[in-house]
């Protein structure tokens, strides 16, 4: 893993600083990957990816987040996606999960509102 940039995590979307959105993909830390557990293969599956975070050139402990998909932003294709950004109705909407209906999606303006305050002001304890 080499680092590409930095973003800013948004829940299922991530905004980099030339304001292109991407579709959250997988993530992991930067960490030592630790001795093979063999308790399931996503386990093995996630000590690999820390282990290619922490062999990359990430700070140690960092959020690492890979295989993340660009999102077109144009109108046509955003009518088409069935990602978490799409248009219905004239309406830009986003899906909290990737196996959400779009009845289930909610109004980005509310999804970006609710998001920022986490951010600002994290529950206790997080």
């Amino acid at each position: 893993m080499v680092p590409q940039g930095r973003v800013w995590r948004l829940g299922v979307l991530l905004l980099d600083h030339d304001a292109q959105l991407y579709e959250t993909g997988l993530t992991a830390r930067a960490l030592e990957p630790g001795r093979p557990a063999y308790q399931s293969v996503s386990a093995e599956q996630r000590r690999e990816y820390r282990a290619a975070a922490f062999r990359g050139k990430f700070t140690r402990g960092e959020t690492v987040n890979f295989d993340a998909a660009p999102i077109e932003l144009d109108a046509d294709a955003l009518r088409v996606s069935t990602g978490a950004l799409f248009l219905r109705n004239d309406r830009v909407l986003v899906r909290w999960s990737p196996t959400a209906s779009d009845e289930a999606a909610v109004d980005l303006d509310d999804y970006l509102t609710d998001r920022a305050g986490l951010l600002l002001d994290p529950p206790e304890g997080a």
